[in-house]
């Protein structure tokens, strides 16, 4: 990656969030869908959101 390399376009919302060693024992790979018929969280007009949880144990990382 170059250092004048953008990783988000002008108006771009990046999450992050942090936890601690011991959720890893709570936390597991997962598959799922919600429909939000009157928006919510990610949009305020109704929405499908498809998600999915995997975990790289080699890194003690969980990415959704």
């Amino acid at each position: 990656m170059f250092a004048n390399e953008l990783l988000l376009t002008d108006g771009g919302i990046l999450i992050f969030d942090v936890f601690s060693e011991g959720i890893i024992d709570d936390r597991q790979e997962s598959r799922g869908w919600e429909y939000a018929p009157c928006g919510g969280f990610w949009n305020e007009s109704e929405y499908l959101l498809l998600s999915q949880t995997f975990h790289y144990p080699e890194n003690k990382v969980f990415a959704y």
